[in-house]
């Protein structure tokens, strides 16, 4: 396999080491730049782009991997799971897949990214610090940037987008809102708080499949409750609540039916983009979330389809739009909006941007400190899994049950020499930083230290004098 493009990194020595067995056997390894490739589908096949992650922090008797780079193969779409308490290093490592994916050239974190897009749903408001540079991290990570030699890798900076209605804290913050026209049915019910079988959620539905234009207003929405048209099965009570609750959503300047669709820049080649949500309810972030995803996947897929038939020499009809040969949606805290046991507007299109998604270059992953919290048809479609320190038994269970390796057969942590017996004291082991990865490709899962992030992380506890 060529390795030009994979950099010699420095020799970096962990704080906590562990011995594992059996052997490891990964997708692809370039030996002469002590790398493995994870995500890996063809065997032994030069990556067209690949990000860092890491190195491996476990030593084995038979075939030692210690310290070798751990780089993920971008090429292929993937969907990925990355798990952890609180301060374990999983929002850290959304971060660190999103450098990569911002990477400009080839770089020390990752390479062949420059054209694919990025779409980052922040739900606690902390990835605002992409936007910075090496010159604003810590001490620490600075000594850390230079001992794992990364030199003064650069990424495109993405355009954070802020919700209309919401407080503007920073001048690159761009503000945007959502066309009443891009929401459904069941996305309406969902940001009203109704049951889409009750006789509110029924009327709301009427409501909204009764504005046949494009560019309504909610305002249009609700003078057809109030009119009383066509609609005698409703009380005036009934829709009198109905049209209370639009009301109170039209107040918070969110939905605009003169707005731009966002989403036409989103899929873009080479676009990225963090989208803030930490000031919105749950409802609120998780119809945002369908809207986007939802529109993203049809344009992916309408592009797609529309190269196979020029590719067949067929002729295709409609403008030909620009899109980016492969886009990957990050979402942070993703149990907020697919959580378990509970349908929201966001759950049935990310679950099918996972399941179909795939032919039209679409990668998803997704970070939550509750594993057990997330709906089990999104983790189940993952082919790559991260898992950093969890402590509770239903955590554990939830990522690791769906891991696509099996786990080691023998784990001892050094230098204690402590033997751990099962994934569940292996989850509550790990070092901040430290994860267990597992991966299509692998023979089984092994173990890793996150490498430093090129930008400030925004997830940390702030110092004392802010």
């Amino acid at each position: 396999m060529p390795d030009s493009s994979f950099p010699t990194l420095g020799h970096v020595v962990t704080a906590a080491t562990y011995r594992t067995e059996p052997a490891l056997r990964t997708g692809a390894e370039i030996k002469t730049k002590m790398a493995l490739l994870v995500g890996q589908r063809l065997q032994n096949d030069s990556p067209a782009a690949a990000i860092l992650l890491g190195k491996i922090c476990e030593n084995t008797a038979s075939k030692n991997f210690y310290n070798w780079s751990v780089w993920l193969d971008a090429t292929f779409p993937h969907v990925g799971l990355i798990a952890g308490k609180r301060g374990s290093g999983k929002s850290y490592d959304l971060g660190i897949v999103a450098e990569g994916l911002c990477a400009t050239g080839p770089t020390t974190i990752g390479f062949g990214t420059e054209k694919f897009a990025l779409v980052l749903f922040d739900t606690q408001n902390q990835f605002w610090t992409l936007q910075s540079n090496k010159e604003d991290v810590d001490r620490t990570t600075a000594a850390s940037l230079l001992a794992w030699k990364l030199g003064h890798p650069t990424i495109s900076a993405p355009t954070v987008y802020r919700p209309s209605g919401t407080p503007k804290v920073a001048e690159f913050e761009f503000e945007f809102s959502i066309r009443p026209s891009d929401l459904e049915s069941d996305d309406w019910t969902a940001l009203c708080g109704l049951d889409r079988f009750s006789a509110m959620g029924q009327c709301l539905r009427q409501s909204r499949s009764a504005m046949k234009e494009e560019g309504f207003a909610i305002r249009d929405m609700i003078s057809w409750l109030k009119s009383g048209t066509g609609q005698p099965q409703f009380t005036e009570s009934t829709r009198d609540a109905v049209a209370w609750r639009l009301a109170a959503i039209d107040e918070t300047q969110l939905f605009d039916s003169s707005a731009e669709d966002i989403t036409s820049r989103l899929a873009r080649p080479g676009s990225k983009t963090v989208i803030e949500l930490g000031e919105l309810d749950d409802d609120t972030k998780s119809v945002i979330v369908a809207v986007v995803m939802r529109k993203i996947h049809q344009r992916a897929g309408a592009a797609l389809r529309r190269a196979k038939i020029n590719q067949l020499g067929l002729k295709s009809v409609g403008q030909a739009q620009d899109v980016a040969p492969r886009i990957w949606v990050l979402i942070d805290e993703a149990h907020l909006l697919c959580p378990a046991g509970r349908a929201t507007a966001a759950t049935p299109v990310v679950v099918d941007y996972v399941k179909r998604g795939r032919d039209a270059g679409l990668s998803l992953i997704v970070a939550t400190q509750q594993p057990s919290a997330l709906e089990n048809s999104i983790v189940s479609q993952c082919d790559l899994v991260v898992v950093h320190k969890l402590t509770t038994d239903p955590d554990i269970e939830a990522a690791t049950a769906r891991m696509p390796a099996r786990a080691p057969t023998k784990v001892t942590k050094m230098p204690s020499v402590d033997n751990i017996a099962d994934m569940g004291d292996l989850a509550r082991a790990l070092d901040s930083g430290q994860a267990l990865v597992a991966d299509a490709e692998s023979n089984r899962a092994f173990l890793m230290q996150s490498r430093p992030r090129v930008t400030p992380h925004g997830g940390g506890e702030p110092p004392l004098d802010l």
